[in-house]
């Protein structure tokens, strides 16, 4: 029997999202108000509920319209999605470790999985490379559950679209609530600080090797950054614009793993003076580099963007990191350093 890929969608007009932000999703159940053409796709309802329906076939891609975005701004996309078919996380758990792959790895590595993508575009509708290849952004759970990533737009950023994909001919895709927000006054400059966005959701590293987010058990709801080797092993953070002369806060709280007898953790803050500059430890201008060993270490750092610097990121090296929260203090040039 031919299987249906169905996607619960509720989306937001470009007219909408550039002006108050609303998501709420209007009753027409018009797919042309909402998504780019894709053959044979349809919206139908179910259970009262409208459904984006695609048919089975593999590699199938539904787009929203384009949506206007400002640059440099943070926003958070969500939606409840789950998977009817037989490539599914309970049905297979080794899929658990594609979860940390590229979408470019996935497929490299056997059964391509259900994700979603974000695209940036400029003023002239070209893509705007964002240096990186999504990592958490596989769905693959048979149980209805939300889905959320939270990202701030590059520079020269005019529109963004979402995009879902399917490539399995056996399975359905369901995707609901679909909302995107701006992110208006966040208490620190850098995203998920204390990675309480959930356990599946890595918004704010855009590059992992050799962690996980694992539950604090004294803290409910709440999870470590932690790493598994004392080599080879480290995450990456997000871009965040910077203006030279201001003066920010880091505040962090972490050890060396305790699944680790050997070694030492590390933060490191690297500045950048571009958005296209190669983003490694190379080309851009270090300042600072906190250590802990076995003891968890908590401390707090300000310090002063360099002169023609725009771009900070920070790193984090083979620890169990509570929370880096980066905090814009002012643009007086004060430093100081505490450590306890």
């Amino acid at each position: 029997m031919k299987s249906v890929l169905v996607i619960m969608f509720i989306a937001v007009t470009s007219t909408t999202f550039a002006g108050d932000w609303k998501n709420d999703a209007p009753a027409s159940g018009n797919y042309d108000e909402y998504f780019s053409p894709c053959s044979n796709a349809t919206i139908t309802e179910n259970g009262g509920k409208k459904f984006l329906v695609l048919p089975s076939g593999g590699a199938l891609v539904v787009k929203t319209h384009q949506m206007k975005a400002n640059p440099l701004t943070r926003y958070r996309l969500s939606f409840e999605a789950y998977v009817d078919g037989p490539h599914v996380v309970e049905a297979v758990p080794m899929y658990h470790q594609l979860f940390f792959e590229t979408s470019r790895n996935k497929g490299a590595k056997g059964q391509a999985l259900p994700l979603w993508s974000i695209v940036f575009r400029d003023k002239e509708g070209k893509p705007i490379p964002v240096g990186y290849d999504p990592f958490f952004n596989t769905i693959m759970s048979k149980t209805l559950r939300p889905y959320s990533e939270e990202f701030r737009t590059p520079p020269n950023t005019e529109t963004l679209e979402i995009s879902f994909f399917n490539p399995n001919k056996e399975d359905s895709l369901f995707i609901t609530a679909l909302k995107i927000t701006e992110v208006k006054s966040p208490e620190t400059a850098n995203i998920n600080p204390d990675f309480s966005l959930g356990a599946d959701n890595y918004s704010g590293i855009n590059i992992l090797a050799h962690g996980k987010l694992v539950p604090d058990p004294e803290r409910p709801d709440k999870y470590f950054l932690d790493f598994t080797q004392s080599k080879g092993c480290g995450a990456r953070g997000d871009f965040i614009p910077v203006t030279p002369g201001e003066t920010y806060r880091v505040e962090y709280k972490f050890s060396r793993s305790p699944k680790l007898d050997e070694g030492i953790a590390r933060l490191i803050i690297f500045f950048y003076n571009s958005f296209s500059q190669r983003a490694d430890c190379q080309s851009g201008e270090l300042s600072r580099i906190f250590t802990a060993g076995k003891q968890m270490v908590q401390g707090e750092y300000s310090f002063v963007v360099p002169q023609e610097m725009h771009f900070m990121r920070t790193y984090m090296e083979c620890g169990r990191f509570e929370y880096v929260r980066i905090i814009k203090e002012s643009n007086t040039e004060e430093k100081t350093d505490t450590q306890k």
